[in-house]
């Protein structure tokens, strides 16, 4: 299986998202991410209201291993389908837990889908995944959004975060 990617950070603390009616998206929420907000998110169509959710767990990890996206949340247990969060979820993990995200303008990576209402093609997960980067900066958070077939290999060394479900 090789070296592991990602480590747990946030071990056993309770990180809980409260249950969301899906109402709130990325490029409304000014308030959060008061740095930037990609404008891909407009063009690629990410703009669309999302589903509701029940109360979730969540986990944060570490890179400690170069890897792509697609190498970063493979290498969690579970399917993608059990690892993605709605844009209102980052919005609130974001709103709730700003002390888990990477400081120093490094990213935590949140995966999501392009359309909330349909399921992934765990054969083709690029037609409907997404990957959510928020970095803290100076001036405030910023979100950007990148394919999931996006193969650039990120550097362990800056120690990039990434957000996930507890899959049970």
């Amino acid at each position: 299986m090789g070296d592991p990617i990602l480590r747990s950070i946030s071990g056993d603390e309770k990180l809980t998202i409260r249950a969301l009616d899906g109402r709130f998206i990325i490029v409304q929420a000014k308030n959060i991410f008061r740095a930037n907000i990609d404008p891909h998110f407009i063009q690629w169509r990410l703009s669309k209201l999302g589903i509701a959710t029940p109360e979730i767990s969540v986990r944060v990890y570490e890179m400690i291993k170069d890897a792509s996206f697609a190498d970063i949340f493979n290498s969690l247990p579970g399917t993608l389908e059990q690892k993605w969060l709605t844009q209102n979820q980052v919005i609130e993990f974001c709103a709730v837990w700003p002390d888990w995200l990477r400081s120093g303008g490094f990213a935590t990576m949140f995966l999501c889908k392009n359309d909330e209402s349909q399921p992934i093609d765990e054969a083709n997960p690029q037609n409907n995944l997404m990957e959510v980067g928020v970095s803290a900066k100076t001036d405030g958070l910023s979100a950007v959004v990148n394919h999931f077939d996006y193969t650039y290999v990120w550097a362990a060394k800056y120690r990039r975060r990434v957000v996930v479900p507890v899959i049970i």
